[in-house]
């Protein structure tokens, strides 16, 4: 029972062992998928920005060229606000203040494009990048909805690994708890045992000590009151020795000699009746005279029943049958 327990409590903590490394391992796996989103959302907000910073760049160069005595007040507002706004974004790249200085030649100069032109061509570029406006937002939404997602699974595979290493833990407590109780059973068993064997080995050795007294002071005897407390002695001391297997050893032996015995018996027995009904067949063939006389009505009687229902004498006729049927068996009849 105690390899059982134990082997039981071990396949527990083996389990609770499993659940921590897979809750360990998804964990990672979350958290990798969480650092991969998170670096992605920095990148698309880093990629919004250099894009915000390459389009304000025309503007921020278009305002730097221009004379403070021939800004209109409304032009002084919008170039503090590009400058502004510039303020907060990263420089622009090489490649795209080329472009804007590049295009600039072009913009203007009213001799290459007319503002008709111009216009219309601003409106097709503030489109395109409304577009990009709008799929990175929607990237960035994304993004942000999969570190929520991620989160929730986090905040699940925590909750299931909690709930699963209580129950397990609470199995392991129930395990250790009824361990502990059968082990103060067992010390409260023991203690009451030991308790049983003193007062036997105080009965026996009482015993053994009258004995002893009747040994040295009995005027006859002697000798067989000093075996009896020589015997009793050595049953005082081993009382404290005894177990329950060797009782259950002694118990079993002294079961098989009682079997044995009365079987030994029962075979003496059924010999000596067998041979008694031998003799008197024997004397009722060869002296059936006497045999009337002097058996016949001895047995009549031993061989009599009373009827329960009329209180009469009756033969016993399970006696009569059986008496010849052990005469039939040996020949005798």
């Amino acid at each position: 029972m105690a390899g059982y327990t134990i082997a039981k409590r071990d396949s527990i903590d083996k389990a609770i062992a499993t659940a921590r490394v897979d809750t360990e391992t998804k964990l990672t796996a979350l958290n990798e998928q969480k650092l991969k989103a998170l670096k992605d959302t920095i990148t698309a907000h880093e990629t919004r920005e250099q894009g915000a910073s390459d389009y304000l760049f025309k503007g921020f160069s278009v305002f730097g060229t221009l004379k403070q005595d021939q800004v209109s007040r409304p032009t002084l507002i919008m170039g503090q606000s590009i400058q502004q706004t510039a303020a907060q974004l990263p420089p622009a790249t090489a490649l795209a203040q080329a472009k804007v200085f590049k295009d600039l030649q072009t913009e203007l100069d009213e001799t290459k494009v007319s503002t008709e032109v111009l216009k219309a061509q601003y409106e097709k570029e503030l489109g395109i990048a409304r577009a990009e406006g709008e799929a990175k937002t929607k990237a960035l939404v994304e993004l942000d909805i999969k570190v929520k997602i991620i989160e929730a699974e986090k905040t699940k595979v925590l909750g299931r690994a909690l709930t699963t290493e209580r129950t397990l833990q609470a199995a392991k407590d129930e395990i250790q708890n009824k361990q502990l109780f059968d082990k103060t059973k067992e010390a409260e068993e023991a203690k009451s045992v030991q308790a049983i064997k003193l007062k036997m080995a105080a009965i026996v050795g009482g015993l053994a000590l009258l004995c002893l007294a009747g040994a040295i002071w009995s005027p006859i005897m002697k000798t067989k009151f000093g075996l009896a407390a020589g015997v009793l002695s050595l049953a005082a001391v081993a009382i404290f020795y005894v177990e329950g297997w060797m009782v259950a050893v002694a118990l079993g032996v002294g079961l098989l000699a009682l079997v044995a015995w009365a079987a030994k018996n029962h075979y003496i027995e059924s010999k000596s009746a067998s041979n008694v009904y031998r003799a008197i067949q024997s004397i009722k063939d060869t002296a059936k005279d006497d045999y009337d006389r002097v058996l016949k009505p001895a047995l009549t009687t031993w061989q009599t029943v009373y009827d329960k229902k009329t209180g009469q004498p009756v033969p016993d006729k399970a006696t009569i049958n059986h008496v010849d049927e052990i005469l039939m068996t040996s020949g005798d009849k």
